[in-house]
């Protein structure tokens, strides 16, 4: 019986604890409406830097397939050396 008793009373300052942190989480709803509406502009940002990212990607896939070419040139010149 003395087990129960002590689980009884850890569990009972533990409520008292998860109380506060609700009255906590309100205020931080709060805060997500304001981002909220800092994230239509930051749409046109993401717009713009998948386009970038997609433009770098390309670039670089040009230049990984332009030095292959290159590669595969150089062997073909060396092998007939």
């Amino acid at each position: 019986m003395h087990y129960i008793a002590t689980a009884d009373a850890v569990v009972k300052p533990t409520n008292a604890v998860v109380k506060p942190t609700n009255a906590v989480v309100k205020p931080t709803n709060a805060v997500v409406k304001p981002t909220n509406a800092v994230v239509k502009p930051t749409k046109f940002i993401v717009v713009v830097a998948v386009v970038a990212a997609v433009i770098v990607v390309l670039v670089v896939v040009v230049m990984v397939i332009v030095v292959v070419v290159v590669i595969v040139i150089v062997v073909v010149v060396l092998v007939d050396l």
